[in-house]
This record gives structure tokens, C-alpha cells and sequence, in this order.
């Protein structure tokens, strides 16, 4: 009966040790799998906010050649990669817009951002208006312009620049929970596979013991079962008049 105990007591702790490692290790590993799926969102996210933000210069610098070629030639055909620019910029500009919006300084430069593309896309169609008039050009527009583009050109540097700054932590980041992410999963299997193995031997050992009590308890009966046939016998004996029938110690011990 306290084998019985000590047995379920052993397969019980072993299923509750065995589920516990289990949980804690299968938890560990979703959360850093989770870790390094979100840190390859953000480096990703990073990546995106500085390829619009480098498609909106050079875009705003494609119109700017463009709407030169026309002003110097009268050729229409510079018009095309003036005429085709705004609306590139202003969808890169809005997923600038978007995709900064839990980052307050990037946010503090958006409405600049905003103001120098109105600002310098007004100045380019002014001076294509007065070129398809037929009116003179203004020059001082040309030079205004020139200086916007430096003035966003080295707007869109500092925030590219914030951004890299994310993009290095981010790609640290990755980089940390991609090399630990697999020696995780690896060191939870062996130490599930260690629990396993380690109550395996330990219930299976009860087992061959309790196997083997139960062979010595039927030995037992056996021989008791023996005994007390021999002891029958030998009261039959006397019963028949048969005083001389004796019943051999070894056999009783045996």
C-alpha cells in the first residue's frame, strides 16, 4: 500500500514538475520568438520612413530639374518628371507622416517638412506658368528656390539621421533575440527532454520494483500454499493411524 503511495505520489510530482517545465520554457520561447518578429517589424518600419523621406527629395529634386529643362529649352518633354513628381512626393510624405507618429521630435519637423514641399512645389509651377505665358522669368523665385531645397535637404538629413539612430538599436535588438531566440527553443527541448528522461527512469524503476515485490508476494504464497498442503497431508495421515508420519523441517521452511 505505501508503495502504491509512494508510486502515484512520484507520477504525480513528475507530471506536475514535467508540465511547469514545460509551460515556462514554451512561454519563454513564444515571448522571445515575439521579440524578434517585433524588432524585425521596427527595423523594417525604420527602413521604410527613410526610403520615403529619401523619395521625397529626390523626387522634389527630379521636378526641380525638370521644371530648369523647360524654363532653358521650352520643351515640354522636361515637364514630365516635373508633372509626375508632386503626387510621388506627397504620398511619401504622408507615409512619413504615418509611419512617425509615435515619434514626437519627427513629428515636431512634419509641418516644416510640409511647409518647405508646398512652399517649393508653389515656386516651380509659378515660374512653368509664366514660361507657358510667354512671361518673363523670375529669377529671384529660381534662387529662392535653390535655398528651400538646401533648407529641406538638410531637414530631411536630420531626420534621416534620427532614424538611423533607431535603425542601429533596432538591428541590435534583432540581432540579440535571433541569436537567442534558437539556443533558447534548443536549451527548453534538452531540459524538457532531461525532465522526461529523468522521471521515466524513476517511474520506471518503481515499476521493476513493484514488479518485483509482486513476484516475491505470489513466491510466498506459493510456498505458504505448500505448507499448509503438506501440513493437510500430513493431518490426514494421523488421522488414517499413521503416527509415524512426520513432516521434515526443511520442507516447512522451504
Amino acid at each position: 500500500m505505501n508503495f502504491d503511495k509512494k508510486y502515484k505520489r512520484n507520477l504525480i510530482i513528475g507530471s506536475v514538475f514535467s508540465l511547469c517545465v514545460l509551460i515556462v520554457t514554451t512561454a519563454a520561447s513564444v515571448y522571445s520568438i515575439y521579440q524578434l518578429l517585433e524588432s524585425q517589424r521596427w527595423v523594417q518600419h525604420t527602413q521604410a520612413v527613410l526610403m520615403n523621406l529619401e523619395t521625397v527629395i529626390s523626387r522634389t529634386k527630379d521636378a526641380e530639374t525638370g521644371q530648369r529643362g523647360y524654363l532653358l529649352t521650352g520643351q515640354t518633354l522636361f515637364l514630365e518628371p516635373y508633372e509626375g513628381a508632386q503626387e510621388e512626393v506627397w504620398e511619401a510624405f504622408e507615409q512619413v507622416s504615418v509611419l512617425t507618429v509615435d515619434n514626437a521630435e519627427q513629428q515636431g519637423d512634419i509641418k516644416k517638412l510640409e511647409s518647405l514641399v508646398r512652399t517649393r512645389f508653389t515656386l516651380l509651377a509659378r515660374s512653368v506658368d509664366k514660361k507657358r505665358a510667354g512671361l518673363p522669368i523670375n529669377w529671384q523665385n529660381i534662387e529662392k528656390g535653390r535655398r528651400l531645397m538646401i533648407e529641406l535637404r538638410s531637414l530631411i538629413n536630420v531626420m534621416e539621421g534620427r532614424e538611423r539612430v533607431l535603425l542601429e538599436q533596432r538591428t541590435k535588438k534583432n540581432y540579440t533575440f535571433s541569436v537567442f531566440t534558437p539556443w533558447l527553443v534548443i536549451i527548453a527541448s534538452f531540459i524538457a527532454i532531461v525532465v522526461t528522461l529523468v522521471f521515466y527512469f524513476r517511474l520506471s524503476s518503481d515499476a521493476k520494483q513493484k514488479l518485483r515485490m509482486q513476484a516475491e508476494l505470489e513466491e510466498k504464497d506459493k510456498q505458504l500454499a505448500r505448507k499448509i498442503d503438506m501440513v493437510k497431508e500430513f493431518a490426514g495421515e494421523v488421522a488414517d493411524g499413521n503416527y509415524q508420519a512426520r513432516i521434515k523441517e526443511d520442507d516447512l521452511r522451504g
